[in-house]
């Protein structure tokens, strides 16, 4: 149920960034939630383990995609202060999927999960110290 509701709000954000004429790293970050969300639902549905890679790897890479668009948040449209970000970030996506297709129970995901929730933190942090002028 909720992973359909996952899905359902990338459909939206998807539809709103383009009707909105977004830039595309929105777009393809609320892809990313819709992948997401399909995943989800193929793995919650079977408690198989192929599916639960296809859980998995999504929102590795469905994180490298935020990352991404919420990094580039100051820059201009059309203008990457950071251009080696894509270039890192598309590196860590095949690393993770030729992880996900040689090993057979890869821990890599567990880490992942950890990482994204420690950086996850400290981006919160960092945001708040912005807003307040703190930083």
């Amino acid at each position: 149920m909720t992973s359909g509701a996952l899905s359902f709000g990338g459909l939206v954000g998807m539809a709103l960034s383009k009707y909105h004429g977004y830039e595309p790293r929105f777009f393809q970050a609320y892809v990313s939630l819709f992948v997401v969300g399909l995943g989800s639902i193929m793995f919650h549905t079977t408690l198989m383990y192929k599916y639960q890679m296809a859980d998995e790897l999504p929102m590795s890479w469905g994180s490298l995609v935020w990352f991404y668009t919420i990094g580039n948040h100051y820059d201009k449209p059309g203008e990457q202060q950071y251009n080696w970000k894509p270039i890192l970030l598309f590196g860590i996506a095949n690393s993770l999927f030729f992880i996900f297709v040689t090993q057979e129970y890869p821990a890599i995901f567990q880490v992942r999960a950890k990482w994204t929730f420690i950086e996850s933190t400290f981006d919160v942090e960092t945001y708040i110290e912005l807003r307040s002028g703190s930083y």
